[in-house]
């Protein structure tokens, strides 16, 4: 991918620790270790929830509901870096 613009730089940089932040995540539920089952278990019904939204409205592209999951993806990983 090429970076073009300084909004794009931020955008790859974000995509990056969101990135290095699933790996880990993923690693730390693969091996039990500092994982609350709760927390697990929220992420999985989450995830699936998702799954199941995204077939529902896969014949249909909906830009508001991209920004949406942008921005929200934006606050969980600023969470995830300064929280």
């Amino acid at each position: 991918m090429q970076i073009t613009d300084k909004e794009h730089h931020l955008e790859m940089i974000m995509w990056c620790c969101c990135c290095i932040i699933l790996h880990n995540s993923i690693i730390c539920i693969d091996e039990n270790t500092g994982v609350d089952n709760n927390w697990k278990e929220t992420m999985i019904q989450e995830g699936l929830t998702l799954t199941a939204q995204q077939q529902a409205n896969h014949s249909e592209t909906n830009q508001g509901q991209q920004n949406v999951g942008k921005a929200r993806r934006l606050r969980m990983l600023m969470t995830g870096i300064l929280g």
